[in-house]
C-alpha cells in the first residue's frame, strides 16, 4: 500500500493496533536493510534504523545507526561521522552502547582535528566507565586522544604532568 499523501499514512498508522504497527515497521526495516546493502546511502541507513527501533528491535537499530558513522569514517568524512555518532546516541539502550559511541566519536573528532571536543568526550566516557568497570585504569587510547587534544590546544603544562603520570604507571598498556 502506498498512500498518496503523508498525512493519510500518518493517520492510518495511528489507527492501527500496536502489533500491526510493529509488523509494518519490521517489514519496512527489512526492505530498507536490503536496500542499504546495494546503495550504502546514509539516509536509507537512518530510515532503516528508525524502523527497527519502532519495531522494537533496539540492538539492530543501534547497530545500523552506528554503522552509518563507521561508514563515514571509512570513506574519509570524520566530521560527518562525528555528527552521525551524535545522532546515534538516541539509539543507545545501555551504557556499553553509549561508551562504544563515545569512543568512536572521539576517534572521529581526532581525525578531523576537532580537538576541543575530545576532552568532553573523555569526561563522559570516564563517568560511564567508573560505573560499569570501577577497577579499570585510565591509561588507554581515549586518554591518549585526550592528551593529544590538550597538547594541540596549547595546554602543554597540564599535558606534560599527565604524560609523566602515564609514563611512571606500572599498569599502563
Amino acid at each position: 500500500l502506498v498512500p498518496r499523501h503523508e498525512l493519510l499514512a500518518i493517520a492510518s498508522l495511528a489507527r492501527l493496533a500496536e502489533q500491526a504497527r510493529v509488523f509494518l515497521h519490521r517489514r519496512a526495516a527489512t526492505i530498507l536493510e536490503a536496500e542499504v546493502v546495494n546503495s550504502a546511502s546514509t539516509a536509507v541507513l537512518w530510515d532503516c534504523a528508525k524502523n527497527w527501533q519502532l519495531a522494537g528491535d533496539s540492538p539492530r537499530a543501534f547497530a545500523l545507526a552506528r554503522s552509518c558513522g563507521l561508514h563515514l569514517m571509512a570513506v574519509g568524512l570524520p566530521m560527518s561521522a562525528a555528527d552521525a555518532f551524535e545522532k546515534a546516541f538516541s539509539y543507545c539502550s545501555n551504557s556499553v552502547d553509549t561508551l562504544a559511541l563515545l569512543t568512536d566519536q572521539a576517534k572521529a573528532y581526532e581525525q578531523s582535528s576537532s580537538w576541543a571536543a575530545i576532552p568532553k568526550i573523555e569526561t563522559a566516557a570516564r563517568s560511564i566507565l567508573s560505573r560499569i568497570e570501577p577497577n579499570r585504569g585510565h591509561h588507554d587510547d581515549l586518554e591518549l586522544s585526550s592528551l593529544r587534544a590538550h597538547w594541540k590546544t596549547g595546554q602543554s603544562e597540564t599535558t606534560l604532568a599527565r604524560v609523566l603520570q602515564c609514563l611512571s604507571c606500572c599498569d599502563a598498556a
